[in-house]
C-alpha cells in the first residue's frame, strides 16, 4: 500500500470519520497535510472531515448522540473525557439479539488531540495549499459553531495557469 502512495498522485484525497485528530501534535498534522500536497495533482483537492471541535471544547461536550441500529441490534454510545491538551475518547458497542438479549459488548478507548477551526487554519497556512473552505457538513452549508462537523476542502492550485499574450507562463 505504501508503495501505491510513493508512486501515484491523485485528484482527491480524503480523511473523514475524525481520523486526522488520532495524530499525535500539530506538527504531525502540519507534515500529513504537505505529504498529502505532494501527493495531489494540480487543482487537486483534500477534504478532512473531524468532529466541530470549537463547539465540543467551548460547550465541554461529554458524550456525543448515541447511535441505534435496532435492524442489526447495535448500540454505539460515544464519550469524551477532557485532559490536559488532549481528548480521550471512549467508545461503547453493544450487541444484542431479536429479543433484546445482549450478546456482547465491546469498549476501547483512544487519544484525539482536539482541532479547533482557527487551529487547522493556522496548520494550513503553513503549508502551500492555495486555499481552504470550511463547512459543517457535506450538505454543503458554511461551517459554524452549531454545525456537528467541521469540513476542510484544501485545494493545490494549478502550477500552470496558461500561456499569456507575453508568451511566458506564470509560476502560480
Amino acid at each position: 500500500m505504501f508503495l501505491i502512495w510513493l508512486l501515484h498522485f491523485f485528484d482527491v484525497i480524503y480523511c473523514i470519520g475524525n481520523t486526522f485528530v488520532h495524530l499525535d501534535s500539530y506538527e504531525e498534522m502540519t507534515n500529513v497535510l504537505a505529504d498529502c500536497f505532494n501527493r495531489l495533482q494540480p487543482n487537486g483537492v483534500l477534504i478532512i472531515q473531524i468532529v466541530n471541535y470549537d463547539k465540543v471544547l467551548s460547550k465541554s461536550i461529554s458524550s456525543l448522540p448515541v447511535i441505534h441500529n435496532k435492524e442489526a441490534g447495535v448500540t454505539f454510545e460515544r464519550f469524551y473525557l477532557f485532559n490536559d491538551n488532549k481528548i480521550t475518547f471512549k467508545g461503547k458497542l453493544t450487541v444484542a439479539s431479536n429479543d433484546g438479549t445482549i450478546e456482547e459488548v465491546a469498549e476501547s478507548s483512544t487519544e484525539l488531540l482536539p482541532l479547533p477551526s482557527k487551529k487547522l487554519m493556522e496548520i494550513v497556512e503553513a503549508t502551500p495549499f492555495s486555499s481552504v473552505e470550511l463547512y459543517g457538513s457535506f450538505t454543503g452549508e458554511k461551517y459554524k459553531l452549531e454545525s456537528p462537523a467541521l469540513i476542510a476542502v484544501l485545494k493545490k492550485r494549478q502550477i500552470f495557469k496558461g500561456v499569456k499574450k507575453s508568451g511566458k507562463a506564470p509560476l502560480f
